[in-house]
């Protein structure tokens, strides 16, 4: 019976990072978060766009549901940028279709904007390459 309650007890808190979720995404559906980690705002114009939540010292990413506009441009939907910065994001995960997605509830930053004009883009993503186990780096 201890073990019982030790298991629910477990099971009702988040993880304090991305990194530290588990494998099954299968059990991250529903899960409310409170993470500090990267947005990465990613668009080609008119072409597409990626809006993801990273951590630099592991490989998993969560996309943020489809209705969340750009971080760094949001009056600007057809702007070509590169660009990620800290951020304290709050909010709940759900696993549809095999994909786990993001709904912030609150998104705060605490960092400047690292871009591809100023060189911070491609030295967080190098930096966070060589942080990544070779395992997972060969995967690529």
């Amino acid at each position: 019976m201890v073990v019982i309650a030790t298991l629910a007890t477990g099971c009702s808190a988040a993880p304090p990072s991305i990194c530290e979720m588990p494998q099954n995404k299968h059990f991250w559906q529903g899960v409310d978060i409170d993470w500090t980690g990267e947005i990465v705002d990613v668009s080609s114009g008119g072409h597409g766009a990626v809006l993801a939540f990273v951590a630099k010292d592991c490989a998993a990413v969560v996309d943020f549901t489809p209705d969340m506009p750009s971080v760094f441009n949001p009056l600007a939907d057809q702007s070509t940028h590169m660009a990620l910065a800290t951020y304290r994001v709050q909010g709940r995960l759900s696993f549809t279709d095999g994909q786990i997605m993001l709904r912030p509830t609150s998104v705060s930053r605490l960092s400047p904007w690292q871009t591809y004009e100023n060189g911070g883009f491609q030295r967080y993503f190098r930096e966070r390459r060589a942080m990544i186990p070779v395992s997972v780096n060969a995967l690529e």
